[in-house]
């Protein structure tokens, strides 16, 4: 089965960010068109987000494991959650995470000291995740059946 390619924007470089599911990879594509590897990952993705200082998160997993892993611009990797696989992952104006998990229906939110907390239950095949920023605050949350706009 071909896995179709997960895409994000460096607003701190200027560049597309683009993983390859078939060489776990993830590449930095800039404005004269040419990729350069950035970082490989042990595992598969499954959503990617960027903090308010340009550290890049990502949704990970392999056969046994899930995992949300930080980035930094140098491709300097750090663990700070396992047991989580995301469909979505976006961050908020107070550079809180929030992560959709499709399995559990739920929202999940981690706040700086990486502590986390159900934002949202009961939801059905949450998949992505767009929060407004200003935060002052819309919260866009797309699912397999459509899409849910909630204002906070």
């Amino acid at each position: 089965m071909t896995q179709s390619p997960i895409i994000t924007y460096d607003n701190f470089s200027d560049k597309l960010i683009f993983y390859d599911f078939e060489s776990s990879k993830i590449y930095k594509i800039g404005s004269d068109n040419i990729s350069t590897s950035f970082v490989d990952i042990d595992g598969k993705i499954s959503a990617l987000a960027f903090d308010s200082i340009g550290n890049l998160y990502a949704s990970c997993f392999n056969e046994a494991n899930s995992w949300i892993e930080k980035i930094d611009s140098l491709g300097n990797s750090t663990i700070l959650d396992t047991d989580y696989n995301y469909i979505g992952l976006a961050f908020d104006s107070s550079n809180n995470l929030y992560g959709t998990s499709f399995v559990n229906g739920t929202i999940d939110k981690y706040d700086l000291d990486g502590n986390m907390t159900i934002f949202a239950s009961g939801l059905v095949n949450p998949c992505g995740i767009v929060i407004e920023v200003p935060e002052s605050a819309t919260l866009l949350l797309l699912t397999l059946g459509g899409l849910l706009l909630r204002k906070k």
